[in-house]
């Protein structure tokens, strides 16, 4: 910065900055297509001969100390390794010839506090789901029979430019009209 060329540098700099800017401004943007392509483009199903599933809970069902050792075999490892910037996907991670190793250790540390956190039941797992009869408008709208009354809830839809034949999706799609 105190030789003749700080003018040259700085103006080199800047150069740089703005194109790094820039293309990070560029990498993040997409393109998005209007509600009402989307809406037009959502997935469709043969409805008429689809037959629903009667759930085996209606309404609303409180689990109260839910089994630890139960909801463990349902993690997802996957964040945890992306967490400790191991990339790749579990369990394939374990193998890898760089990572494999010291991935296979942390797995297995892992395990062990696991196993003593249900062993010792550090703490409680409780939850409440429920399943009411619904409905949708056929566009982005579920409604759901409860007892209070009707209760209407609002899906967004995907807006993303998608390749021709790909469709955009919402969670109303996937419920009956």
């Amino acid at each position: 910065m105190l030789s003749k060329e700080k003018n040259t540098l700085v103006s080199k700099t800047r150069e740089e900055y703005e194109a790094l800017r820039n293309q990070f401004l560029n990498k993040n943007k997409k393109d998005l297509i209007p509600y009402s392509e989307a809406v037009i483009t959502k997935q469709y199903f043969d409805w008429k001969s689809y037959q629903p599933v009667q759930p085996a809970v209606e309404g609303v069902k409180v689990l109260k100390n839910y089994d630890l050792a139960a909801i463990a075999k349902y993690i997802d490892w996957g964040p945890f390794f992306i967490a400790w910037e191991m990339p790749g996907h579990f369990p394939e991670v374990l193998s890898d010839k760089i990572f494999g190793a010291e991935a296979h250790r942390l797995y297995n540390d892992a395990q062990k506090v696991l196993e003593q956190i249900v062993t010792e039941k550090w703490f409680s797992a409780d939850g409440v789901i429920g399943f009411w009869p619904a409905a949708t408008n056929n566009a982005d709208t579920i409604t759901l029979q409860t007892k209070q009354g009707e209760v209407n809830l609002e899906m967004l839809r995907q807006q993303l430019k998608k390749a021709i034949g790909q469709p955009s999706f919402s969670l109303s799609d996937f419920i009956c009209p």
